[in-house]
C-alpha cells in the first residue's frame, strides 16, 4: 500500500505544480508585454540583426566544406584528419 500511495502523490503533484504555474504566466504576458517592450527594446534590436548575421556564414562554410570536400576539410583541421583517418581505411 505505501508503495502505490507514494507513486499516486507524485504524479498529481508534478500536474499540480505545472498547471498553477503555467496559468499565472499566460496572464501577466499581456500586461508585462507592454512594459517589458520599452525595456528589452534595446536588447531585442541588437539580437535580431546579430541573429541573421551569424547563421548564414555558419551553415554554408559548415556544409560546403564538408560535402565539397570531406578529406580537405578533415586535413585543414588536423585534429578531424587523425580522427577520419582510422576510420577511412
Amino acid at each position: 500500500m505505501p508503495k502505490t500511495r507514494g507513486g499516486h502523490t507524485s504524479a498529481p503533484q508534478s500536474s499540480e505544480r505545472a498547471a498553477p504555474v503555467r496559468a499565472p504566466l499566460d496572464a501577466p504576458p499581456h500586461l508585462a508585454d507592454s512594459a517589458s517592450q520599452s525595456r528589452y527594446h534595446t536588447r531585442r534590436a541588437s539580437a535580431t540583426p546579430v541573429a541573421p548575421t551569424q547563421i548564414p556564414p555558419r551553415g554554408p562554410p559548415t556544409k560546403k566544406a564538408k560535402t565539397s570536400k570531406p578529406g580537405e576539410s578533415s586535413r585543414a583541421l588536423g585534429i578531424h584528419s587523425l580522427s577520419r583517418h582510422p576510420q577511412t581505411p
